[in-house]
């Protein structure tokens, strides 16, 4: 199995993707970006062609771009401004919708509120973008996962509060959610994850 890892080089400032095809054992790296300083919190994700999509900040613009490969090792790739309102800035997270387009879930710094991303092409140069929670200081560190109905479930964290917080996307665009809190007891919630079991329900 072919093994993708997007990541910042950091002396660079550039976007960078390594493949490996045998383990692990060897790698090719190409880069993606290298427009100034870009490819903070960056997320990979694989779409139905196998090649990849990566979502990231532009560190120049503060935007979040998105990024699909269109090779196998992404030295040739197409890439979208998907939000651009002013120091979005903080970390992104991509996962795919079973219409083959991805979806991000990110913060945004600037308004301090946790946003989400519907691509409705595969290059995501159009896109339906949701604030799905707007109390203060909420949506650092999210996880989104997509569920049998097709909408997104989200897990991330309400700093203000300190609190763990999972949204049901009642839509595909997430206009429509139930939100609410899974855990209150201390400051919890940084670095997290989500999965989805057979069940249909999240695991953090």
């Amino acid at each position: 199995n072919t093994i993708f890892i997007s990541y910042q080089h950091l002396t660079n400032g550039d976007l960078k993707l390594a493949k490996s095809t045998n383990g692990g054992s060897s790698w090719t790296t190409s880069t993606v970006d290298s427009a100034g300083t870009v490819g903070d919190y960056n997320s990979i994700a694989l779409g139905p062609d196998n090649l990849a999509r990566i979502s990231y900040i532009d560190n120049n613009t503060d935007d979040l771009v998105f990024a699909r490969c269109t090779n196998d090792d992404c030295s040739s790739s197409i890439r979208s401004v998907v939000d651009a309102p002013g120091y979005v800035n903080e970390v992104t997270s991509l996962t795919m919708g079973a219409d083959g387009f991805g979806r991000i879930s990110y913060y945004h710094d600037g308004n301090d509120d946790l946003k989400y991303a519907q691509c409705t092409n595969a290059d995501c140069s159009s896109s339906v973008v949701t604030v799905v929670d707007a109390a203060s200081n909420v949506g650092d560190f999210s996880a989104p996962a997509i569920g049998s109905d097709s909408f997104a479930r989200i897990a991330y964290w309400y700093e203000a509060g300190g609190d763990v917080r999972f949204a049901r996307c009642t839509n595909a665009s997430c206009t429509g959610k139930v939100i609410t809190n899974v855990e209150t007891t201390g400051s919890v919630g940084e670095y997290i994850d989500l999965v989805l079991g057979t069940d249909g329900f999240g695991r953090m």
